[in-house]
């Protein structure tokens, strides 16, 4: 055993960040064999000395690189845990998600339980909700558009009142009313100038002047006399009863001509104007409206003609589906190519109609997509699938979807399902309504393609896909057969609008013409009591 003699530590108490002293100094006493061997071998003093801080200083590297290795194994080991965790989390949750998006898509599109089948049931059937908020609007006379145009033109209206001959307080009554005072006064105030009880009276004055007179009465009796025969003669000019002949013509002519039809200035003629203004708007509008029904029913009419004559049944099945595809293709900036009749990857092999190369702007660049198209009835699912399988192969594409024709889809297949990387569709191609299902598998395979190229991006992706494959669908779904019925009904409710105006406008000619005819009676009237 050897044994240092102690002397001092120079060290200090210092933080773990602090730098170290200078110099530290140490007693020690060693007890191991080995190391004692080692240390006797060497003169006392400065040798050994030397030879044990050697030492000292091999075994502290030696620690240090020890701990070291120790840390780096157990950090790799760590990661590659967390590697394995997360990679597991990852495919259960791949897992969920596609069952998840599978039970949600058949949710809201499954032909019998699907909720926007459902709804659109609801929207179009007879008796449904759209049929009931236009048959408010427009059908029959409680309808919304009748009712407001007998609030203002019907019977119970302000101006079929105001017109009315009937109405205690209309035009007609007014007029009656008006001329009936005017005669009045004017019948008052002439007999008034004949009568002895007034003493301003004109007969009065008379009588007062020829009393006054009396002594000159027999000169100029028949001066007076003479002034008396022209005063009430209606061929002197400026006489009272010439004045007031004058003055019944004057408002004879003004009560004619504010009545008359002949001058466009009247009131009643301007009245007229503008009724039949109203009526003429009702009458234009209402053409103008079965006009534009009966061309959007002869578009739906030369539309389905046309897809049931030319558009599609003169090309081929694969054609078809081509067409589709490359107008899908241009919606989302991808490359559409036709490769029906050119050899692939595999050789002498031409399985794969189409192929899409999702767009460089896409969340996967440069991905494909493998289309094959049959009309062939004697192919099962399992035989699509295994075709399906060697086109993806064949085209190096990473999702493969498999077109059926309606015609010849195996019995009960589901219009849009998922296997794995392939997807089978049923299409018709004459009926225009079922583009919207080959669209969906186009938005659903370049989900999958996204899925498969970025596994960090991978759920934010594919909702973004899938909820703008969801929208593509609702707003292609908006324009189907419910058009044609709109429009049915749009039509009958506007016949019904024209017949009413009609009767309204016949009405007021009927109404007008009555006016006319009171009018000239009443001024016949008026002219033989001033005569």
């Amino acid at each position: 055993m050897i044994q240092n003699v102690e002397t001092s530590n120079e060290s200090t108490n210092s933080s773990d960040h602090a730098a170290p002293p200078s110099s530290v100094r140490l007693d020690l006493t060693v007890r191991e064999a080995e190391v004692i061997t080692e240390l006797i071998k060497h003169d006392a003093g400065p040798s050994r000395d030397e030879f044990s801080l050697s030492a000292l200083r091999l075994g502290v590297l030696a620690l240090r690189q020890a701990n070291g290795v120790i840390d780096c194994n157990a950090v790799k080991e760590e990661g590659q845990r967390l590697v394995g965790n997360v990679r597991e989390t990852m495919s259960s949750h791949s897992a969920k998600l596609m069952q998840d998006m599978h039970g949600m898509v058949k949710a809201y599109f499954d032909p019998n339980t699907g909720a926007l089948p459902q709804r659109l049931e609801r929207l179009v059937k007879k008796d449904g909700e759209l049929e009931a908020v236009l048959g408010r609007h427009l059908n029959g006379d409680s309808s919304t558009v009748a009712q407001t145009l007998a609030k203002h033109i019907g019977e119970e209206s302000p101006i079929f009142k105001l017109l009315s001959p009937t109405q205690t307080d209309g035009l007609f009554a007014t007029l009656t009313v008006a001329v009936e005072e005017s005669l009045k006064t004017q019948q008052e105030h002439i007999l008034a100038q004949f009568s002895f009880d007034k003493e301003d009276s004109a007969l009065s004055r008379l009588r007062s002047e020829l009393t006054d007179a009396n002594g000159n009465l027999k000169a100029e009796l028949s001066k007076d006399m003479d002034k008396l025969v022209k005063e009430f003669s209606a061929d002197t000019e400026g006489g009272a009863l010439n004045r007031l002949t004058t003055m019944m013509k004057a408002t004879d002519k003004r009560v004619a001509d504010s009545l008359t039809l002949d001058d466009n200035k009247s009131p009643m003629s301007r009245l007229r104007s503008e009724l039949l203004k109203v009526v003429t708007d009702q009458t234009d509008s209402n053409t103008e409206f079965q006009n534009h029904v009966r061309q959007t029913l002869d578009g739906l009419k030369i539309r389905r003609e046309e897809a049931a004559r030319s558009t599609v049944h003169g090309i081929d099945f694969e054609d078809a589906v081509g067409q589709v595809l490359q107008s899908e293709a241009n919606r989302f900036n991808d490359l559409f190519e036709p490769k029906g009749s050119t050899v692939g990857v595999i050789r002498n092999c031409k399985v794969g109609d189409h192929v899409i190369t999702l767009g460089l702007e896409s969340a996967a660049p440069n991905a494909k997509i493998a289309f094959e198209s049959k009309a062939d009835a004697s192919y099962t699912t399992p035989k699509a699938l295994q075709e399906m399988k060697k086109g993806r192969e064949n085209r190096a594409a990473q999702v493969g979807v498999f077109v059926f024709s309606k015609a010849a889809a195996p019995e009960g297949l589901e219009p849009l399902a998922r296997h794995g990387h392939d997807i089978i569709v049923v299409w018709d191609q004459d009926d225009p309504t079922t583009d919207v299902i080959l669209r969906a598998a186009y938005s659903l395979a370049r989900a999958l393609v996204i899925r498969e190229r970025s596994d960090q991006e991978q759920s934010q992706a594919d909702f973004q896909e899938i909820e703008r494959a969801i929208a593509q669908i609702a707003k292609d779904a908006t324009g189907l057969s419910e058009i044609s019925k709109w429009a049915d009904t749009v039509k009958n409710s506007g016949d019904k609008i024209y017949t009413k105006a009609e009767r309204l406008r016949v009405s007021l000619e009927k109404q007008t013409k009555g006016l006319r005819e009171h009018f000239a009676n009443l001024k016949q009237v008026g002219d033989r009591e001033v005569a």
